[in-house]
């Protein structure tokens, strides 16, 4: 070959690996079976990729709803809206997640006849997907619906499970664990026994062994034995505290919606025929002085039913005459349930004449005095302020803002409650002070179990008003949810409903139910 031919052949070669360097550039830039490239593959195919990989449909219970729910929640106090992305990676590496869908499938596979395993690598896989997936959709969840939405898209189900199923599967599934421990610590004595006794018959028949040393291997053989049964039975007994911390949970959580169902009874709508009720009293005709609603001595003025609108301050005339109608529809519903136990609600002056506030002496002014108050105790219901469930009073400080303290008897706790947050600490030592000579004075002996009362003042989860002339509406609303056992569920939002509530509780003779 000459050396032209050569060269233009060496020629030829090198354009040839060059084209090819470009086509595979070419291809990697693009996908083999379409022609967009690889970032603007829709979400729709690579969605059908990943479920292709994990169409498994999985299913949890409660308890896995729960974990589910408990992230979603963390992770949306830190930042919200999240994307799909930081959610899935927060469900993937959260271990409470992981060890309650390692509990759901001890549960399921005790209290069912599935062979079949949910496990934690199949849901793994699902939400690495899902982060997969989210970097083209770029996706956001606001609230647990949405995450609650995109779970139902991956075939993430839940089991509609009661708390009551869900508590025996909790329960059977202890018993099953501590059943386990109990059979496996027993063969472990057994072996131990079966060791020590062969132990035993070399050193006798190696004269290794007098009689003496068998009595006290033998000794320390039931020694060790009884301390393994002490301890299998210590683990029962915790597992049995478990069971019954868990029970006393949900019991508590059954209740607390029960209550929150109460209270949103309480904030219903009001029917059209009362609020033409409403209307006629707090916008209708008519002299100041006209009395709208009577009950023996009290009674109450259209003036002072005008201060139920929007914007006005509520006198004391308002607010005792609401306590009044509180105290009607306790009496009531003690008749249906009397073990629920009275409540008592004193009138503003009640702290007034106890503290001397107002009093003409300046030294006397302001000071604690029990026997200004020593006979009010004879009006509460069955005359013994001991045998109440709640006393409610409302206080007025200084004539310019409203606040309700509540004394918790049978729970031995006094708390305050303050629309503007302020702690009341001063009212609640007056007010324990009131309750050491009330018994002294009545049972003529001091106040048993001081140390176990407490002192609450007003917490940060307490309704706030965001104005200057609502606190009046917010003490009211204090008295009728705490006397029904309701969580205050009520904000700035429904103070106009609420005074609504108060003007028809009056008109009608009773606080609604």
């Amino acid at each position: 070959m000459g050396t032209v031919e050569r060269i233009f052949r060496g020629i030829g070669k090198k354009n040839y690996r060059s084209r090819n360097l470009k086509k595979s550039r070419r291809n990697a830039k693009y996908c083999t079976h379409d022609p967009r490239p690889l970032n603007a593959i829709s979400s729709r195919v690579l969605s059908t990729r990943i479920a292709r990989k994990t169409s498994k449909s999985l299913e949890f219970g409660m308890g896995v709803q729960m974990m589910f729910k408990l992230e979603t929640e963390q992770l949306l106090k830190q930042k919200n809206p999240c994307t799909v992305y930081e959610l899935a990676l927060a469900w993937e590496t959260s271990e409470g997640l992981q060890t309650a869908v390692t509990i759901d499938e001890k549960m399921e596979k005790l209290t069912s006849s599935k062979d079949e395993e949910t496990n934690n690598e199949d849901l793994s896989a699902i939400l690495k997907g899902m982060q997969e997936l989210s970097i083209s959709q770029r996706r956001e969840v606001k609230n647990w619906s949405d995450a609650e939405q995109l779970l139902s898209q991956e075939n993430i189900k839940f089991r509609d499970d009661s708390v009551k199923d869900f508590e025996q599967k909790s329960l059977e599934t202890l018993k099953s664990i501590v059943g386990q421990k109990i059979k496996q610590g027993m063969q472990k004595i057994d072996l131990f026994r079966i060791r020590k006794s062969r132990q035993q018959q070399l050193e006798v028949a190696n004269h290794r062994s007098t009689g003496d040393k068998l009595k006290e291997f033998e000794k320390r053989e039931e020694v060790s034995y009884r301390a393994k049964i002490r301890k299998i039975e210590e683990d029962r007994a915790k597992s049995d505290a478990k069971a019954k911390e868990l029970r006393e949970a949900l019991e508590a959580k059954e209740r607390q919606e029960e209550a929150k169902k109460s209270a949103s009874q309480l904030l219903r709508p009001l029917t059209e025929e009362e609020k033409q009720i409403v209307q006629n009293a707090t916008r209708g005709l008519g002299s100041s002085s006209d009395v709208m609603a009577q009950v023996d001595s009290d009674i109450i003025v259209r003036e002072s039913m005008q201060r139920l609108i929007p914007g006005q301050w509520l006198n004391d005339e308002i607010i005792h005459y609401f306590l009044i109608m509180l105290a009607k529809r306790d009496e009531e519903l003690n008749k249906v349930d009397t073990s629920r136990g009275r409540s008592h609600f004193f009138k503003s002056f009640f702290m007034t004449k106890l503290l001397n506030e107002g009093h003409a002496n300046p030294d006397v002014n302001g000071t604690y005095e029990y026997r200004n108050v020593k006979r009010w105790s004879k009006k509460v219901p069955g005359k013994d302020i001991f045998n109440l469930n709640k006393v409610i009073i409302p206080i007025n400080q200084g004539g310019a803002h409203w606040v309700c303290a509540v004394i918790f008897v049978r729970e031995k706790r006094i708390q305050m409650y303050d629309s503007l947050g302020g702690s009341g600490q001063d009212y609640l030592e007056y007010l324990f002070e009131y309750l050491k000579d009330e018994h002294l004075d009545k049972k003529k002996e001091p106040l048993p179990h001081q140390d176990e009362w407490k002192l609450v003042p007003t917490q940060n989860d307490t309704p706030h008003q965001r104005n200057g002339f609502d606190c009046g509406v917010f003490t009211c609303m204090f008295a009728d949810f705490l006397s029904r056992d309701c969580p205050l569920v009520f904000s700035q939002e429904h103070i106009t409903q609420c005074r609504e509530r108060i003007a028809l509780s009056i008109m009608n003779g009773s606080a609604l139910l």
